[in-house]
């Protein structure tokens, strides 16, 4: 299947879809991504009114795509499974995220101090440190 293209323009950024480039970046959660408009996309997650509530634990989202995905963390599917060690997950992000750990790929690094990290949670609990550090002084 081939895609056609109105403008000559906008065959570029669509090839970043298909490559691991990811320029775009927003580094207060560590995420990245091929297109400035999904970028955008994302952000508004964090910033839009919320609207999509779920019903099972109160937790609301901008998105109804983003209600629906999380909807998989409260049933028993988990349909993305580890090849290296057969743990199971609801959603691809947390399998790619656990993937780095048998990778042992660290590539989430603090800005302030260097030292790297597999996932992101750790990395931001790393944060916590620096930001009272300077609150301390």
């Amino acid at each position: 299947m081939f895609m056609k293209f109105a403008r000559t323009g906008d065959l570029k950024p669509h090839l970043l879809t298909h490559s691991k480039e990811k320029p775009y970046a927003w580094e207060v959660f560590c995420k990245s991504f091929s297109q400035s408009h999904v970028l955008k996309r994302h952000l508004s997650t964090h910033t839009s009114e919320k609207l999509f509530v779920c019903e099972v634990c109160s937790k609301a989202f901008a998105r109804s795509d983003n209600l629906t995905s999380h909807l998989l963390t409260h049933s028993e599917e988990k349909p993305y499974a580890c090849e290296v060690c057969g743990k199971t997950f609801s959603q691809s992000h947390d399998l790619k995220s656990h993937l780095r750990i048998h990778n042992k790929r660290k590539t989430l690094c603090s800005e302030v101090c260097s030292k790297a990290f597999t996932q992101c949670g750790p990395l931001i609990s790393h944060l916590q440190i620096h930001s009272e550090e300077n609150h301390n002084l």
